[in-house]
C-alpha cells in the first residue's frame, strides 16, 4: 500500500466519503468494499489511491458510514489509509424511518471531523485522477464551491435506471440549477425525453471553506420540520387503515445535496462552479447489480 506525503506547498483538504447508504438496489451489499480492482483491491481502495496521486495534500479521511457498513469498512481502512488519518461518523436512520434521511444528513454526520476545504463524493463510485484534480485544485485557489459536469449519456449505465442531478449553467460556467431526476436509463434518450446531452451531477462536490455545515443546518431544519408536520398530518389516516405501515412518504423521502444546493442557489447563498468534464474519463459507479462486472472490466475508463 502506497502512503500520501503531505505537500507543506499546497493547501490542505479533507475528503468525505459517503458509504452509509442501504444499497438497496445492489441487494443490501456494501458498494465500496466490492473488490473490482485487477488484484483484488476495493473499489474504495482503488479511490483513495486515486485521490492521493490527484492531489498530494491530501490531509485525512472522513468516512461516513452506518450501523452496517461500519465494521467491515473499519476492518478494511483502519485507523490509517494510504498514510492518511481516518475518521468514522455514523448517520443513523430515526425509529420512524425505513431509511436514512438523504446526503445532507450524512454530510452533516461529518461536521465535526471536516476543518478546511474538502470535498464529499460517493464510495460507490470512482472519478479518476483527472476529475479529482480539477475539483481538489479548484478548492484550493477559488474562493467558490464546485463540481464536475458530466453528459449525460456518458454516465447512464447500460442496463438498469439510476438517479442523476441535471444541472443549468451560465455562460461562466457557474451553476444556476440543479434538479434530481429519478430512475432515467437509456431508455429515456431514446425516447426523447433527454437529448443525452445535459450536464449532470455525478455527485461530487468540493466546498473551499467549512461555511457549507451551517447553510445546510438550516436548511435540514426546515427538512425536518416539514417530515414532521407531514408525519402529524398523515397519521389519521394510518389509522383508518388499521395499523397499516408507516406512511411511504415522511418514512422514505430524503434530502439530498443536490437538492440543497438548489435552494442556495435561488436564495444567492452560494456560488458553484461548474468544471468542464469534455477531456475527463466517464466515472464508474455501482447501482445496480449488472454494474460489477462493468465496472471490473472498464477501469481503463478512469485510469486503472
Amino acid at each position: 500500500m502506497t502512503t500520501n506525503m503531505h505537500d507543506a506547498g499546497k493547501t490542505p483538504i479533507e475528503a468525505v466519503y459517503l458509504a452509509a447508504g442501504l444499497s438497496s438496489r445492489f441487494g443490501g451489499r456494501i458498494k465500496c468494499l466490492q473488490e473490482v480492482g485487477r488484484h483484488g483491491e476495493t473499489l474504495l481502495e482503488l479511490s483513495v489511491r486515486q485521490l492521493c496521486e490527484a492531489y498530494s495534500a491530501i490531509s485525512g479521511l472522513v468516512l461516513v458510514v452506518s450501523e452496517h457498513t461500519y465494521r467491515p469498512i473499519h476492518a478494511l481502512v483502519g485507523n490509517h489509509f494510504y498514510g492518511l488519518p481516518v475518521s468514522f461518523c455514523f448517520q443513523r436512520v430515526p425509529a420512524w424511518r425505513k431509511r436514512p434521511l438523504g446526503t445532507v444528513d450524512a454530510l452533516l454526520a461529518a461536521r465535526e471531523y471536516v476543518h478546511g476545504p474538502f470535498l464529499v463524493l460517493n464510495g460507490d463510485s470512482l472519478y479518476g485522477i483527472a476529475a479529482l484534480s480539477l475539483v481538489c485544485n479548484h478548492i484550493s485557489k477559488e474562493r467558490t464551491a464546485c463540481m464536475p459536469g458530466y453528459k449525460l449519456r456518458e454516465v447512464l449505465p447500460e442496463e438498469g435506471q439510476v438517479n442523476r442531478a441535471i444541472v443549468r449553467t451560465d455562460d461562466q460556467c457557474r451553476l444556476l440549477e440543479i434538479v434530481e431526476q429519478y430512475n432515467i436509463s437509456f431508455e429515456d434518450i431514446r425516447q426523447g425525453r433527454y437529448t443525452g446531452d445535459e450536464l449532470t451531477s455525478m455527485n461530487i462536490f468540493g466546498f473551499y471553506d467549512i461555511g457549507i455545515f451551517d447553510r445546510a443546518e438550516e436548511r435540514f431544519r426546515t427538512f425536518l420540520s416539514e417530515m414532521e408536520a407531514m408525519r402529524d398530518a398523515q397519521q389519521p389516516q394510518v389509522a383508518k387503515r388499521n395499523g397499516a405501515a408507516d406512511n411511504e412518504t415522511y418514512a422514505n423521502k430524503e434530502y439530498i445535496l443536490s437538492t440543497m444546493l438548489n435552494e442556495l442557489l435561488q436564495e444567492e447563498q452560494i456560488e458553484l462552479s461548474v468544471l468542464s468534464c469534455n477531456s475527463i474519463r466517464t466515472p464508474l459507479e455501482l447501482t445496480n447489480p449488472g454494474d460489477f462486472a462493468f465496472v471490473k472490466s472498464h477501469l481503463d475508463l478512469v485510469g486503472l
